[in-house]
């Protein structure tokens, strides 16, 4: 078997893009086409992992997302038993594997065209045919761990590996064995485990609103679990729920703060709910020079317009002239003259010129408040750097929702500043 179909199950994205590729080569194979079916199958296969690409894009995240942790100390779950032990099959006769063969190649065509179900049917059924092709045990194996049947995939799997010949690249598959199984294995009467490894399957087979659910009730049973935090935190990354996610995360951080991938996660929480680029007094201070520009300053362009718009409509009433026109008469000589007098006035200035300056005020304040809810946000997620750190004096620069403070670290014994 080659090296390519040993290689480990990739990330959704990439699993979903190169799949046709990896499908229409390996059929004209099988069938050794003739140039132009090739040429005219590898246009159809660039044409559809283009098309999985673009999708995988416009999906954002939920296409890219990473994995979840597994549960480790004491938390983990009992570890899975290995792969049963299969018989050998008995050797197959030359037309069934030739049948099996035929079928193969259907499933890799359903593959391509995008038809999941199709394929692993006709996978299984040159399984069925064939019981001794290492090479459809593997490629039946994969169509299930994309699809999301974890227990049949790990089954296919370890049939694989009982028909594969000693090769340095069924470690992969051994690797990927063990990925599959802790999350479906917990100690009997475990809840938390329970919860956590329903959390694991919801969020590997797409439902990750349920995944949610799962592992907040694993939490709540076990709230110092650094792990469930790191896999709540991405499942609700996934939801866009942003700042819950990075409060997630920072109890991860400082559940384990030794922890390898901590930049990572730290890049996550600044990706998530970035420090603001604006300060509370200052924006309250633009938004009393004129209507509306708290908001512009906070990122808001449609609010800043209303506040604009209102304010000028105020002004608009305190500045609208009424005419009242006024007739008298003069007898001059004994013949009348009517005169016209015009008097205009500005009934509406001084309740306008009040509104205007309400609203301002207003603007002013929603904006000062908003930096303020803004500020706080961060600073609930931020955790603290260098906390383990045992220098004995250095600069602090901490943010606030003024601007930032400056002062001096002091630490004593690696404690906390």
């Amino acid at each position: 078997m080659s090296a390519a179909c040993a290689r480990p199950r990739p990330a959704p994205h990439t699993a979903r893009s190169t799949a046709p590729v990896r499908a229409a080569i390996a059929l004209a194979r099988r069938t050794a086409a003739a140039p132009q079916v090739v040429l005219l199958a590898a246009v159809l296969a660039a044409l559809l992992g283009i098309a999985g690409r673009a999708g995988a894009q416009a999906d954002g995240y939920a296409a890219d997302r990473p994995r979840l942790k597994p549960a480790q100390g004491r938390e983990a779950p009992v570890a899975a038993a290995a792969c049963p032990r299969f018989s050998p099959p008995p050797p197959t006769p030359a037309a069934r594997r030739e049948q099996a063969r035929q079928v193969a190649a259907l499933g890799q065509e359903a593959a391509i065209i995008g038809n999941t179900r199709a394929a692993r049917e006709q996978l299984q059924r040159a399984a069925d045919l064939d019981p001794a092709d290492g090479e459809v045990a593997y490629q039946l194996a994969r169509m299930l761990d994309e699809s999301g049947s974890a227990e049949q995939a790990v089954r296919e799997y370890c049939r694989y590996l009982s028909l594969a010949p000693p090769d340095p690249d069924t470690a992969d598959v051994r690797a990927r064995i063990a990925e599959l199984t802790p999350a479906r294995r917990v100690a009997p009467g475990d809840a938390a485990g329970e919860a956590f490894a329903a959390g694991v399957q919801a969020y590997d087979s797409g439902r990750v609103a349920a995944a949610e659910s799962a592992l907040s009730a694993a939490l709540a049973l076990r709230p110092r679990w650094a792990e469930a935090y790191y896999d709540r935190g991405v499942v609700r990354r996934a939801l866009g729920e942003r700042l819950d996610a990075a409060r997630d995360f920072r109890h991860y951080l400082e559940l384990t703060p030794a922890a390898q991938d901590s930049a990572e996660v730290l890049a996550w929480i600044d990706s998530l709910v970035p420090p603001p680029r604006f300060d509370a007094r200052g924006t309250f201070r633009r938004g009393l020079l004129f209507p509306g520009l708290g908001q512009l300053h906070t990122d808001r362009p449609a609010l800043a317009a209303a506040a604009m718009v209102a304010t000028g409509a105020a002004l608009g009433v305190a500045f609208q002239v009424r005419e009242d026109v006024r007739r008298r008469i003069v007898n001059t000589e004994g013949i009348p003259i009517v005169y016209r007098d015009t008097l205009r006035t500005r009934p509406n200035l001084g309740p306008g010129l009040a509104a205007a300056v309400a609203i301002t005020g207003l603007a002013a304040y929603e904006a000062y408040t908003y930096a303020t809810r803004a500020w706080r946000a961060r600073e609930s997620v931020a955790p603290a750097r260098g906390a383990n750190s045992r220098s004995a004096a250095g600069p602090l620069v901490l943010p606030t929702p003024s601007g930032v403070a400056v002062g001096v670290r002091v630490t004593l014994g690696g404690g906390e500043p």
